[in-house]
């Protein structure tokens, strides 16, 4: 324990042990941050094209969904085929207008 005391006593800043040591100001990156983009400006006419296939694309789905739910369709085994290709076909196309909707806003 003797040997620990002594130890501690010959540290730099031991002179007062209840003091704390001075901690070291965190210091600044070397390099500033680099500034954001500007946003690039939004082509209005583009925009709205994006917006109306979207809402487009939208409908037609909602109309074909709602085709499927009515139960006297599956009387006929081809038009149900048919309206499950449309079905698969228009979601996908919504999948790619809404990515291409989202491209023009970043």
């Amino acid at each position: 324990m003797d040997e620990y005391a002594a130890w501690l006593r010959t540290r730099p800043g031991s002179d007062n042990p209840k003091t704390p040591a001075p901690k070291a100001e965190p210091t600044l990156p070397a390099t500033p941050p680099e500034p954001k983009k500007p946003a690039a400006k939004i082509n209005p006419h583009k925009l709205q094209k994006a917006e109306e296939r979207v809402a487009r694309l939208e409908g037609k789905l909602a109309e074909c969904d709602a085709q499927l739910a009515d139960p006297t369709v599956y009387a006929d085994a081809g038009k149900v085929a048919d309206l499950g290709r449309t079905q698969l076909q228009l979601r996908s196309e919504l999948e790619q207008a809404e990515a291409e909707l989202l491209g023009l806003y970043e």
